[in-house]
């Protein structure tokens, strides 16, 4: 009778083990909203970041708009005056960059380019892509939604 409970004893352990290694290889890396939304107002706009497509072996210079810079900061749905935005760009523009990021609040993003010769890039994002600066990493889904910010 005690050599049964032994066996049982053991056998559940290893099981518990089991299952316990299981759900931890399972387990995906996963950003709570508000560390996420804390993360998106820290972006500061830059001319730095590069935008990177898994199928495509390119690196393009781009200038990353942040929410906040889109949209009024005392009421949060007026956009920014077009004015401040065309001017934005005009300077990007002058430093050589075409290409524009608009991180929206609730993280997806939108690509605009200045010429039709980057265009194709919007094309090539079939998988994920990768905003890269310095510190920074965003990571995309194929939906051009930003999944994770390290």
């Amino acid at each position: 009778m005690m050599e049964n409970y032994k066996q049982n004893y053991i056998h559940k352990s290893y099981l518990f083990l089991a299952i316990l290694f299981s759900l931890l290889s399972c387990q995906k890396e996963v950003v709570s909203k508000v560390t996420f939304e804390r993360k998106l107002s820290g972006i500061k706009p830059e001319t730095e970041f590069r935008l990177d497509s898994l199928r495509n072996d390119k690196w393009q210079k781009c200038y990353i708009i942040p929410p906040y810079q889109q949209y009024n900061s005392t009421l949060n749905r007026i956009k920014l005056r077009k004015h401040d935005l065309n001017k934005i760009k005009e300077n990007a523009i002058s430093d050589g960059i075409n290409t524009f990021v608009f991180i929206n609040n609730d993280g997806s993003i939108s690509i605009e380019t200045v010429s039709r010769s980057i265009i194709d890039i919007q094309d090539t994002l079939l998988d994920s892509i990768f905003l890269f600066y310095p510190t920074t990493i965003m990571k995309m889904d194929s939906k051009r939604k930003i999944i994770d910010i390290k």
